[in-house]
């Protein structure tokens, strides 16, 4: 159509030309015909009209193909129709109602037939082929090429189908950008031998002339390249959502034309036993579908960026040495799946992007997941190094927008963005970068600028890799999601969302510190930790138990509520138990009511702590109470469980100070006999002081099994009938030899009056006999010598037996003659003194950090020793200790 700006201006032209525009209709019949034949063209379909005469063949008549009648008479004449070409120009050629052409060179004719459409002064499009109808040039290279041209000021618009076949070097050229449109549902056909580009080289048309719309296609099977034949032209704007369809035995590569580098795609689909070889890198690629005994192989350096998913059934992989990068970059959800094989040198999945691992994928060099990337029960393998990134440092470029385009351009020396979101004038929101181009000065984006813009300042960063699994393994070094024998960085803030029971759940960096970094965590199965943790985000337990490992400790820094409630008895979190030592869950800076959903493995026994002001905790439960409050402590007596709960709460206050209101849960199975039968208000909550147990203060609600007091110091908790304490605590035990006579030291609290207390001994720590008795004198400190002293070690304990029969044993003390390998450390972890006992005679003492450095050291003659950690930055530390003659042993502990 021709463009003219005012009416004035196109009456003036029309009176100087003389215009004259006539529509004609084909009534040449199936034929073949010929093409410019006037008396095949008729003024009305039927033929009744005046035929195109030499006077009206004017080069802006509009003719037409109508599929209902090609014949004029009647009756109609329908069916395809063959015309033979010679050079010929008109106004509009128009086809509808499902007609079908095919345009070819007259027989052994030879030659070129130029049918050039010239356009004419409507608005509508001067090629059309409505939906339905099909435009084909066919011709055998002996008889000729047809060439179909757009003049300077005429469009088209295909809804239908055009087609190229047979061997003629055929083509459509497009003078103007945008000129010819390809609808949704359109399809143009590439086929035949053709050495000739469908749509010209770039002396033949511009640049974009064609436009392929979304949900139209371009099926290629023949072997020169639609896309034209350098890296600097690109014949079709390849929209996004439009298909394109490589079939056949065909090989597409550098030597037919340039198909991929610094090309745009829609859809890209590569079947029936096609090769792509991509001669450079693309600027962008919709979906990517390689069927099977198909391939495509990306370029030796670039990127490969994919907006929407990636189908492999055949193969996706790059010639050796190849630094080419696929990068998933969408912004909706994209899947990655086929049956095939995939193997690149560098994989990324950018900052918006959410992708779905539906099969396992190989990664030589580099691996960088900067968005969401859910392995499933897929994997990630390969010699690359592999990196979830979080907060990368913002970085800025001046660039130029220009509305609709996926590019910033204008931009000096463009490096390491790709992968980052990009935000500034004219960016869309979550535009992610896909690529870039330095020598082309171009960044490519995922999105399309929604404005103009010049020399703006656009600003380049990443938010925080979030890494789903499904996997049984986790993120299991050999067996996870992750098994690249690369170096592994899961960097501090990376988030986590576990699907399936593990006890590896998230991932450890090859240079793993003390404490993994976690950002939000959710849990939607039942997993046990792999390490120490810290969460900076929010903790979500939507589903099965989160056990924490025996010494592992899960923290959540910024006083974040745990999210996922109502906890029960199948959602908590378990404190993990192996001897003395539980999983720790900690949240540190609340000054609210915070939750503490802890357990034991079996039973579900919550903590909700109120402080008066910011404070830190750490808290652990675990089932069955002990006199000195400890998991490996005696417990006590069946007759004392008949009133309390049969299980200890282990709440110590990390940072803070005031009193702080405690609310312990816990499940009926746990009560004593008569403890279920007590009214609230006899129901409360026990300190044990370090000594012994303090009775239970507080008030409680013995319905909905709660028990809540204030305290302002910290240690193991226990409930029980308020107004009575658990009787005869074992306070100290030692044993020395002093003259060849083992001397056995004890103290006592809460002591019975009556109560015998009889010493045993064994050589083995488990089969005990009696050495001794003594009875009670209501001192509550005791000695007894035991003779002759020693063979190479013996194990001491002490049994006492109550007036009511009850009977508790103190824990087991071993002799030997190595003084050094009798040394013991306690509590561990530690949070404020660290206890060392079983010294003998001269020891040297040094505290060593976990980056080898000496924090402490000191030499004693005392048998035990208490040392102030309090200050001590949390992390793992070794006790050395030297004995006479320099022998030494070491001891590890962990400071919470």
């Amino acid at each position: 159509m021709k463009k003219f700006t005012t009416t004035v201006y196109f009456l003036l032209l029309f009176a100087a030309a003389g215009f004259c525009q006539t529509t004609y209709y084909w009534v040449g019949g199936t034929g073949p015909a010929s093409f410019t034949a006037l008396t095949n063209w008729n003024k009305n379909l039927d033929g009744s009209g005046d035929f195109r005469s030499v006077l009206g063949a004017l080069p802006n008549d509009i003719l037409i193909f109508d599929g209902t009648n090609v014949g004029g008479t009647i009756p109609a004449v329908t069916g395809p129709v063959t015309v033979t070409m010679t050079t010929n120009n008109i106004g509009q050629l128009k086809l509808q109602n499902n007609a079908t052409v095919f345009m070819q060179r007259p027989t052994a004719g030879g030659g070129t037939g130029t049918f050039t459409i010239n356009g004419d002064i409507t608005d509508a499009p001067d090629l059309e082929v409505e939906a339905g109808s099909s435009l084909s040039l066919n011709s055998p290279s002996a008889d000729g090429s047809v060439v179909v041209i757009l003049g300077a000021s005429a469009t088209g618009s295909i809804s239908g189908t055009v087609s190229i076949s047979n061997s003629g070097s055929h083509r459509f050229s497009s003078p103007v950008a945008g000129a010819l449109v390809f609808n949704s549902g359109a399809v143009f056909n590439s086929g035949g031998t053709s050495t000739t580009y469908p749509f010209g080289s770039s002396s033949q048309g511009v640049n974009l002339g064609v436009v392929f719309q979304s949900g139209s296609s371009l099926v290629v099977t023949s072997a020169r390249s639609p896309m034209g034949g350098t890296s600097t032209h690109q014949s079709c704007s390849m929209m996004p959502g439009s298909n394109f369809y490589l079939r056949g035995a065909i090989v597409a590569s550098s030597a037919s034309g340039s198909w991929a580098n610094l090309k745009t795609y829609g859809n890209m689909f590569i079947q029936s036993g096609a090769t792509f070889t991509s001669d450079g890198p693309f600027y962008k690629i919709d979906s990517l579908t390689i069927e099977s005994g198909c391939k495509l192989t990306t370029h030796t350096s670039g990127n490969t960026p994919i907006l929407g998913n990636l189908t492999v059934n055949g193969t996706l992989d790059a010639p050796g040495g190849s630094t080419n990068l696929v990068i998933m970059g969408g912004s909706s959800p994209q899947t990655i799946s086929g049956s095939g094989s995939i193997v690149v040198p560098s994989f990324t999945v950018a900052n918006h992007s959410d992708v779905s691992l539906s099969k396992s994928i190989a990664v030589g060099t580099t691996c960088n997941i900067v968005g969401k990337l859910n392995f499933g029960t897929s994997q990630i393998t390969g010699a690359a190094t592999f990196t979830s990134r979080v907060s990368q440092t913002p970085v800025t470029f001046v660039g130029n927008t220009t509305t609709g385009s996926f590019q910033l351009t204008g931009v000096s020396s463009p490096a390491g963005v790709t992968g980052l979101y990009i935000t500034g004038p004219g960016i869309a929101a979550a535009t992610n970068v896909v690529g870039f181009s330095s020598s082309n000065s171009v960044i490519n984006l995922s999105k399309p600028a929604v404005s103009n813009n010049t020399g703006g300042n656009y600003t380049f960063s990443s938010d925080s890799a979030t890494l789903v699994t499904s996997n049984a393994n986790g993120f299991d070094t050999t067996a996870g999601s992750v098994v690249v024998t690369g170096s592994k960085s899961f960097q501090t803030g990376t988030n986590y969302i576990i699907n399936a029971a593990t006890a590896s759940p998230f991932g450890i960096s090859s240079t793993a510190s003390y404490y993994l970094g976690l950002g939000n965590v959710t849990i939607n199965a039942p997993i046990t930790t792999n390490y120490n943790a810290r969460i900076t985000g929010v903790l979500n337990l939507a589903s099965g138990k989160l056990t924490i490992r025996p010494l592992d400790s899960l923290r959540i820094l910024y006083g974040t509520d745990i999210a996922g409630a109502p906890f029960s008895s199948s959602k908590y979190v378990v404190s993990g138990l192996s001897g003395a030592n539980a999983g720790v869950l900690r949240i540190d800076n609340f000054s609210t009511s915070k939750i503490f959903p802890v357990g034991s493995a079996t039973s579900y026994l919550p903590v909700t702590l109120t402080p008066t002001s910011v404070m830190n905790y750490a808290v652990s439960a675990f089932e069955g109470v002990t006199y000195d409050g400890t998991p490996t402590g005696a417990a006590v007596s069946a007759g004392q469980k008949a009133s309390i709960v049969d299980a200890v709460w282990t709440i110590n206050r990390t940072g803070g100070t005031g009193d702080c209101a405690v609310s312990l849960g816990w499940p009926a199975t746990l009560e004593g006999g008569s403890f279920s039968a007590l009214a609230g208000s006899m129901v409360g909550i026990g300190r044990h002081n370090g000594t012994e147990w303090e009775s239970p203060t507080g008030s409680g609600d013995n319905v909905a099994n709660t028990a809540t007091a204030a305290f302002g110091s910290f240690s193991p908790f226990h409930v029980g009938q308020i107004g009575s304490a658990l009787p005869i605590q074992f306070k100290t035990i030692s044993a020395t030899i002093k003259a060849g006579v083992v001397e056995i030291n004890w103290t006592v609290s809460n002591e019975e009056p009556g109560a015998v207390y009889t010493i045993e001994k064994s050589s083995n720590g488990t089969s005990f006999v009696p050495a001794g008795t003594v009875k009670s004198n209501g001192s509550g400190s005791y000695v007894f010598a035991d003779a002759p002293a020693i063979i190479s070690k013996i194990f001491y304990r002490i049994k006492v037996v109550g007036t009511n029969g009850v009977v508790k044993y103190s824990s087991i003390m071993l002799l030997q003659e190595s003084g050094l390998n009798s040394i013991s450390i306690y509590p561990n972890p530690v949070i404020n003194s660290l206890n060392i006992s079983g010294m003998k005679n001269k020891t040297s003492l040094r505290i060593i950090n976990a980056n080898g450095q000496p924090v402490w050291q000191q030499k004693t003659d005392a048998g035990s020793l208490s040392i102030d950690v309090s200050a001590y930055t949390t992390g793992f530390y070794l006790l050395e200790i030297i004995g006479e003659n320099e022998k030494k042993v070491t001891r590890s502990f962990i400071k919470n």
